[in-house]
């Protein structure tokens, strides 16, 4: 197998259905019409649009950030902290669709040093997903900390997608204000994308106590 089918293959044993973005409510009738697109297209393009990191620390604006599973709670609890007047939304993305496009893995968020040093061609590899999932040093054991196949070991983890990220990739669109949701449902409806409120993905995740 080469490397893509040996990263589909592997998701698919572990299990791995689903990749999660969150972005700003605001930008969900964009998405909905162009899909996602990185931060450089819409840069170059000159497109309206509310970024969620101002910095991007990791120096890869031409990349969308996905993770696996559930949210990079510590970055959506800081966003939504630091800006308590907007509302967000969280999309579910099919895995295989985004496996299938230009993807590099990290072990935990994208700007770490110890991320950042190891090359893109490097972060590419299907060795380098396993990772994701590898045991920590410094941390209980992945079944002390009750994580299940599908979840990768540091709640930061991320795949980096060098693509745009197309609208069938969207499978769910989740809120956590029944009102907000109700605006953007006719947009919804059109896109034949499912929807509901559901306030776990805005929550930590389950083993968040190893992690404080």
């Amino acid at each position: 197998m080469n490397n893509k089918e040996q990263i589909l293959a592997f998701a698919k044993e572990r299990g791995i259905e689903h990749f999660i973005h969150f972005t700003n409510v605001l930008n969900l009738p964009s998405i909905l019409s162009q899909g996602l697109l990185p931060r450089s297209t819409l840069d170059y393009n000159l497109c309206d649009y509310i970024h969620n990191d101002d910095l991007r620390l990791d120096g890869l604006e031409e990349s969308i950030s996905v993770s696996i599973t559930s949210p990079n709670y510590k970055m959506f609890y800081k966003l939504r902290c630091d800006n308590p007047s907007q509302n967000w939304v969280v999309l579910v993305l099919d895995a295989t669709q985004i496996l299938n496009l230009d993807c590099a893995f990290c072990y935990t968020n994208a700007a770490h040093s110890s991320v950042s040093s190891i090359s893109l061609s490097e972060r590419r590899k299907y060795s380098t997903f396993k990772t994701l999932f590898n045991e920590r040093q410094d941390k209980p054991s992945r079944s002390e900390m009750g994580l299940c196949s599908y979840e990768p070991t540091d709640p930061q983890a991320e795949i980096l997608v060098f693509n745009s990220i197309p609208i069938s990739a969207i499978e769910f669109v989740f809120f956590n204000d029944g009102d907000i949701m109700e605006q953007y449902a006719p947009l919804l409806n059109n896109a034949n994308i499912a929807f509901k409120r559901e306030e776990g993905y805005y929550y930590p995740r389950h083993d968040f106590r190893f992690w404080q």
